[in-house]
């Protein structure tokens, strides 16, 4: 005669906690890699997310050549903050030298 048994048996148990661990465990390395390389939420979007603590400020982006200031001026405008003189200064002055 069989017995009808009801919960879980300890392996089962052990399986789930194997497993929930190994999904923890690639959690966390995907998250300390993406601390560690500096991939936040304000530096991988081009959308900026306000903080109570510190206000986020955008500065302008590298421009090595004339061909590239109508890119960077394309970025500044998409951040979608309103246009101030800082933006035109910034970009004059990375282009003086060329």
């Amino acid at each position: 005669m069989k017995k009808h048994q009801t919960g879980f048996a300890l392996i089962e148990l052990l399986v789930a906690l194997v497993l929930l661990v190994g999904v923890a465990a690639v959690g966390y390395y995907v998250y300390s890699n993406r601390v560690s390389s500096g991939q936040t939420a304000t530096t991988s979007s081009s959308t900026p997310t306000t903080s109570s603590s510190t206000p986020t400020t955008f500065t302008a982006p590298q421009v090595n050549s004339t061909s590239q200031l109508s890119s960077a001026l394309q970025t500044l405008n998409s951040a979608g903050i309103s246009g101030n003189a800082t933006d035109s200064s910034q970009l004059s002055t990375q282009t003086s030298g060329f």
